[in-house]
């Protein structure tokens, strides 16, 4: 269920409600980090990612190759879990663990600049499901498709308003060019130190990311040529990449898509606009397949939190939420899906077309 609020309850400044929350976290160390925690975790994903490349070597039956592909693409969500709570520097208080193992697995095994990411992934945390042009959440400015109520005025055009009429279908199929999107914007950014427009200053060493970007793309994907001819190791290669990208959006989708935009035009306080905009999946399969991103609101609340106290920290939010008000979002991944499709169907019926300037 989608829960909406009115402008009364958006403008209502819960800040003091904020700091009790967060005392509340104390009394269970949930500040604290456990390096050895995530360094178990990247040790088995890492496991099955090269267990996946060896039998990709040796399998020449191409339907098995498409089971291991499968199984890497979900190891590079699992892989990605690590390395996110590395950019957010919630895996240890040392410094070196994100400049240097972060590097290492953003751009080695997942083919990403990790300063792009941590960029990018702030302007999200701090600017979660707003919709304000040029200066809104980059996860939900993903034109032609309109994610929240002040994104309905779009152009008159055909295609404009095939893809508003079908966009509660066609999203979800996109989600699948994520990673081929999120690679070239990870490149432009290192090369003309831009995103969407925004200029940055990179300090990364951009001659040492991209390398690893160039050498960790080959040596990820050279055994898909080892036991097949070149053409059906193009096609897992593309498989590959379309699967990780769907995996991996589904994810980050569900975690925000469908529930409401706010329009930007005052300021809402971090936990009436984490909590209202942010969605917690619930279930076996969602804490498993979502992993630390199944406590999203908790994670926007509080980015740092290492992934082994979310559970416990959730309890507490969702209770003291409960006894104040606060709206908190949380539901199983079915519901999760039907939900935010069915405001994409609605967002998209609704869309208002503006007629282009002609020249």
């Amino acid at each position: 269920m989608i829960h909406s609020a009115s402008e009364d309850y958006l403008r209502t400044d819960r800040t003091p409600l904020f700091l009790e929350l967060t005392e509340l976290l104390k009394p269970i160390d949930s500040f604290s980090r456990q390096p050895l925690f995530y360094l178990r975790r990247l040790a088995w994903y890492v496991t099955v990612h090269v267990a996946m490349l060896y039998l990709l070597a040796v399998t020449p039956n191409p339907w098995l190759c498409l089971l291991w592909v499968s199984i890497d693409a979900v190891y590079m969500l699992r892989l990605g879990f690590i390395a996110h709570d590395l950019a957010h520097g919630a895996v240890s208080n040392d410094a070196r663990y994100k400049r240097y193992l972060g590097e290492f697995v953003w751009a080695f095994l997942l083919g990403l600049s990790q300063e792009f990411w941590d960029r990018k992934h702030t302007l999200h945390h701090r600017l979660t499901n707003v919709a304000r042009n040029g200066d809104g959440d980059p996860d939900i400015e993903t034109p032609p498709f309109i994610l929240g109520e002040h994104q309905k005025r779009v152009a008159d055009t055909p295609l404009q308003r095939g893809i508003a009429k079908s966009q509660h279908i066609l999203y979800w199929m996109a989600l699948s060019l994520l990673v081929f999107g999120l690679a070239y914007e990870s490149v432009v950014f290192l090369l003309k130190q831009e995103f969407k427009g925004r200029p940055f200053q990179v300090q990364s060493n951009r001659a040492l990311v991209l390398g690893l970007l160039a050498l960790g793309y080959l040596a990820n994907n050279f055994t898909l040529f080892l036991a097949q001819p070149v053409w059906i190791g193009l096609l897992l290669l593309l498989y590959k990449y379309l699967a990780a990208g769907f995996v991996i959006g589904i994810v980050f989708a569900l975690n925000h898509v469908g529930l409401p935009t706010v329009s930007g035009e005052f300021p809402v306080d971090r936990l009436t606009l984490q909590t209202y905009t942010s969605r917690n999946v619930s279930g076996p399969f969602g804490r498993w397949f979502w992993g630390l991103l199944a406590y999203q609101t908790e994670h926007h609340l509080w980015p740092g939190i290492s992934w082994h106290k979310l559970p416990e920290v959730a309890a507490i939010t969702r209770s003291f939420c409960e006894r104040h008000g606060i709206i908190y979002n949380e539901e199983t991944p079915l519901r999760c899906l039907l939900d935010s499709t069915e405001s994409l169907k609605r967002l998209g019926t609704e869309a208002e077309f503006v007629p282009t300037p002609q020249p």
